[in-house]
C-alpha cells in the first residue's frame, strides 16, 4: 500500500493559455522529487509519458532478446562464426544506447501500471480524467545489470569464436619459434593435436 504523501495527481485543470507547460512542470517536480505514484490527468502529457516510458522497456527488451538469441545460436551453429554476430552487435547497440540517453532520464525509475486490482489498492480519489495514466515507481536496477551481462557475454562469446583461431595461431608459431621443433615429420601431427609413439629401433622385426 503507497503512502497518501507519495501519490501525486496532475488534475487536468485548463485555467490558463499556459497549462500545459504547467502540467510539464508538475510532472518534473514528481519525478525529481521521488514521488511513488504519479497520476497524470492530461491525456497528451500521459500518452507522451507513457511512449518514452515503452522506449526505455523496448531497448532492455530487445537488448536481453538478442543477447540470448546470439548466445544460443553460438552453441546451436558453432561452426557458423558470422551467424551470431548481428544478434550481438545488436544487443550491445540497445545496451549503449539505454546507457548513454536513457538510464539518467527520471522517468527510466516508473512503470505504467494498468493492472486494475493494483490501481484499486491506490485509493484514488475522484479524478477530472476517465483514463488517466499512473506511473509507479519501481527500482530498474535489476533490468540494468541483467541487459549489461548479457550483452558482455555474447559480445565475449563471439569475439573469442571470431578471433580464437588467430589468436590460437599466432601463440602456436611464438612457442615453437622459442623452443623450435622436433623432427621434420612431427610437426602436422603435433599441430593436429595428435600423440605418436615410434617403435624401439632394435625392434625392428619380429621372428615367429
Amino acid at each position: 500500500m503507497f503512502r497518501p504523501t507519495s501519490l501525486v495527481i496532475i488534475r487536468e485543470i485548463y485555467d490558463s493559455e499556459n497549462a500545459y507547460e504547467y502540467f510539464e512542470q508538475q510532472l518534473e517536480r514528481a519525478l525529481s522529487n521521488e514521488s511513488e505514484v504519479i497520476v497524470i490527468e492530461p491525456f497528451k502529457l500521459g500518452d507522451e509519458t507513457a511512449r518514452w516510458i515503452s522506449v526505455g522497456n523496448c531497448l532492455h527488451k530487445t537488448a536481453v532478446l538478442a543477447g540470448f538469441g546470439s548466445i544460443v545460436a553460438a552453441f546451436v551453429w558453432p561452426d557458423k562464426r558470422l551467424l551470431a554476430l548481428p544478434a550481438a552487435v545488436l544487443s550491445v547497440m540497445c545496451v549503449s544506447l539505454y546507457s548513454v540517453s536513457w538510464q539518467f532520464d527520471p522517468c527510466c525509475k516508473y512503470q505504467v501500471e494498468s493492472d486494475s486490482r493494483q490501481l484499486a489498492q491506490l485509493s484514488l480519489t475522484p479524478l477530472n480524467s476517465p483514463s488517466p495514466v499512473v506511473l509507479v515507481r519501481k527500482d530498474d536496477t535489476r533490468r540494468k545489470v541483467l541487459h549489461t551481462a548479457v550483452a558482455i557475454a555474447c559480445l565475449t562469446q563471439t569475439g573469442l569464436r571470431m578471433y580464437y583461431p588467430y589468436v590460437s595461431k599466432l601463440f602456436g608459431n611464438t612457442f615453437k619459434r622459442l623452443y623450435g621443433g622436433s623432427s621434420s615429420s612431427s610437426p602436422s601431427l603435433a599441430a593436429a593435436g595428435q600423440l605418436v609413439i615410434a617403435p624401439h629401433p632394435a625392434i625392428s622385426k619380429v621372428n615367429y
